[in-house]
């Protein structure tokens, strides 16, 4: 009987407990990069990676060595990848490579 007594006492216990109201995640989210902003000093358009053509890891245009920039990875592994996947999987690489070409900016 004890112990159903005890059962009781606890339920009540968490009733009367403060529950704090989860905040949502845009809350949390935008609470810690504002802070983040405020302790680098940089705004919103300065805190943003931006893709641009590379002028020092180019072989032809510099495309793969600016999406090796911005991934930060090895532009060797950018250009493997896009070669395999031009050569064997998907044959409109050539064409999407000349598209990038002239679309991202130099930096």
């Amino acid at each position: 009987m004890e112990e159903g007594g005890g059962d009781i006492k606890l339920a009540k216990s968490r009733k009367e407990a403060k529950v704090k109201k989860p905040r949502s995640s845009r809350e949390s989210g935008n609470e810690g990069k504002s802070e983040e902003r405020k302790k680098s000093g940089k705004t919103g358009s300065e805190s943003r990676k931006k893709l641009y053509r590379s002028t020092k890891n180019r072989m032809i245009a510099g495309v793969c060595g600016g999406i090796a920039e911005y991934l930060d990875a090895d532009p060797t592994i950018v250009r493997l990848v896009w070669a395999v996947v031009t050569v064997f999987i998907i044959p409109i690489g050539i064409l999407a490579y000349i598209i990038a070409w002239i679309i991202i900016p130099e930096k």
